[in-house]
């Protein structure tokens, strides 16, 4: 995603403060209610030290619960389908960070398992440039919702004046889609003949995985239509997870 870029420095070239620790994150993520795992790892920095913390807008919303429940009823009533997508790496895929004085960087992970993976972590001057927030940085919400508001304004889309994570199309002053972002999760609705936004949508960003419809998980909660065009929400696998 190009966020970051390799650098190779010696101790003192460049203030310690700006250089900020990491480590991978390993996890089994539940599918499915916990029927299945998945093992992802992913890349962390320590932004609790970042030196430019109190200069960051760290401000990001997420999609309003009542929002949700209004585009499940609204899909409903027009017995279409909602569709779900995650987007992969939403964070690295977000606007580049602007709002610092001067560049950061990332010392690579030191655990015994990513040294391993990645041999060139073994170089002790190794070191990564952060041009665009990574995982861990407190403005990387703030910076994938900037970039997910621009895509989607290009798009077409209109940002609904009481929430800024729902969005809209319209022709000829009717509602034809509907949209809700949350973080880096979407469910999204639109009436037979507009399907070219749905295209157009799964062009603009990465996906993790291919969209479902019909019936899914977006935010802890399964959404599910039935045959009679209806919907239910629940979160019994939610249960499933934590218990």
């Amino acid at each position: 995603w190009s966020s970051c870029t390799p650098v190779h420095m010696k101790k003192g070239d460049v203030d310690e403060k700006l250089i900020l620790k990491s480590r991978v994150c390993y996890r089994w993520k539940p599918i499915d209610g916990g029927k299945r795992f998945k093992p992802k790892a992913r890349i962390v920095v320590a932004g609790f030290a970042d030196p430019h913390l109190p200069l960051l807008s760290r401000d990001a919303p997420v999609l309003a619960r009542t929002t949700l429940v209004l585009i499940v009823q609204w899909a409903a009533t027009f017995n279409v389908s909602l569709w779900n997508g995650d987007c992969k790496s939403a964070f690295l895929q977000g606007e580049p960070d602007t709002e610092r004085p001067v560049c950061i960087y990332m010392k690579p992970p030191q655990d015994d398992i990513a040294r391993a993976a990645v041999p060139d972590w073994e170089d002790t001057n190794l070191y990564y440039q952060l041009t665009a927030p990574v995982y861990g940085q407190a403005n990387a919400p703030r910076r994938w919702y900037l970039h997910v508001l621009r895509v989607l304004t290009e798009l077409g889309w209109a940002q609904h004046t009481l929430d800024p994570c729902c969005f809209l199309q319209k022709r000829d002053g009717q509602v034809i889609a509907v949209l809700g972002v949350h973080v880096d999760d979407i469910v999204v609705a639109c009436l037979p003949g507009a399907e070219e936004h749905l295209e157009a949508l799964r062009g603009a960003f990465a996906w993790g995985s291919e969209w479902e419809k019909g019936n899914f998980i977006f935010v802890g909660r399964r959404i599910q239509r039935h045959e009679d065009g209806s919907y239910t929400m629940d979160q019994a696998h939610y249960v499933n997870e934590v218990s």
